[in-house]
């Protein structure tokens, strides 16, 4: 746990969205506080500690996080699209398990430790991307020292519709990925969708993918399959592949006859002034980018979709009311292979064109079996279905 734990917090040790009952919040640092007990010398408890202090900090410094003295039913304020069925006004206390660390004794080097930034000051290096495999739980952790983001890949394969425990169907688990930096929008019910597959089912609603199967996690590819669930004709191959700068998805779409679908990128609240929104010209064709001023979000087609629009929500942002997402969409009756490139930037400096090409060249073989890329800095990515 000591070896991949800690790399699902940001280089601020900021914990991500993600995963069940989201109100418990800052209760996922109790393990960082119990190390010791693993008696493991290569353990950094400096880090340890910085983690779990930081965790603390980013839910007791928000203005939103108490409500008449009480934690809200949320993230950092009230957001009802993550309240699980389950879960009561009393269920945030269980956050309170941080508090454990209070128990160990003044001597306990998760005490006497210096904070530090651990993995992030030397090990993680700026223009590299850093991968963590977990083969029990087949989940993938990826950091991106460019940003300070951490971000998680996994699978979940819970129906929403036979299912009693919906919960494990909705976007607290059904996301592409999830990451540090821009917790999760709530899907809309006109197709709006970030960080996920969006498809119009036979009920002529968008439906968005939550039955995942885990493939592989080879030469930097992370591997899933996955089905719609109110019609398993239609079928999607997913490989997700990081880069230092976001995401590049090459994808295999299956459907039996003519169906609208949409790809979502990660969604940013508007926090301050207005989300700007640009359309600029790039060697692969329009680069669609999104705006705050926190962050900057790019996201291109190299193939297979046929539009993108910029999307504006309200209400499904559990960092502001209103938020706005990227979207590909494209309608298509056949086997289709979608690449695309789902890219951020910190701060409020401009892409360069650089950073808008990462990929040099693609080559998709005639049976659609694999494709091979061949990026920037010369290495090759081949993604084979």
């Amino acid at each position: 746990m000591a070896n991949n734990y800690p790399y699902l917090f940001n280089k601020e040790g900021e914990m991500v969205m993600w995963g069940r009952s989201i109100c418990y919040r800052f209760g996922t640092v109790a393990p960082p506080a119990l190390t010791d007990y693993l008696h493991d010398p290569r353990i950094n408890y400096g880090w340890m500690r910085y983690i779990s202090s930081s965790t603390l900090l980013q839910f007791l410094t928000h203005p939103e996080f108490l409500s008449e003295g009480v934690p809200t039913l949320g993230f950092y304020g009230a957001f009802e699209p993550a309240v699980q069925g389950y879960s009561c006004r009393g269920s945030v206390y269980w956050s309170g398990k941080a508090f454990l660390a209070l128990l160990l004794p003044e001597d306990n080097p998760f005490w006497q430790a210096t904070e530090n930034r651990g993995a992030w000051e030397k090990e993680l290096q700026p223009g590299k991307v850093y991968n963590h495999f977990q083969p029990g739980s087949e989940i993938l952790i990826t950091d991106y020292p460019n940003s300070g983001a951490s971000e998680i890949r996994a699978w979940c394969h819970v129906p929403w519709i036979t299912s009693w425990e919906k919960f494990r169907a909705s976007e607290n688990y059904n996301r592409l990925a999830y990451n540090s930096e821009f917790p999760w929008m709530a899907d809309g019910e006109n197709g709006e969708v970030a960080m996920n597959y969006a498809i119009r089912n036979a009920e002529d609603q968008w439906e968005v993918l939550r039955l995942y199967t885990f493939k592989r996690f080879e030469e930097g590819i992370y591997y899933r399959d996955a089905t719609l669930e109110t019609n398993p004709e239609i079928t999607f191959k997913l490989a997700d592949i990081p880069l230092p700068d976001g995401i590049l998805r090459v994808d295999k779409v299956s459907v039996p006859e003519a169906t609208d679908i949409r790809l979502g990128h990660y969604s940013l609240p508007e926090t301050g002034k207005e989300l700007k929104q640009e359309i600029r010209n790039s060697d692969y064709g329009d680069a669609y980018i999104l705006s705050n001023e926190h962050y900057s979000q790019a996201m291109i087609s190299l193939t297979g979709w046929n539009s993108m629009e910029f999307c504006y929500t309200e209400g499904l942002h559990p960092v502001s009311d209103r938020s706005g997402v990227i979207n590909a969409s494209d309608r298509t009756g056949s086997e289709k292979i979608y690449i695309t490139l789902q890219l951020w930037k910190k701060g409020n400096k401009k892409f360069t064109k650089k950073e808008l090409t990462p990929v040099h060249s693609f080559e998709i073989s005639d049976d659609g079996s694999n494709v091979t890329i061949e990026l920037n800095d010369g290495s090759i990515k081949k993604i084979i279905f």
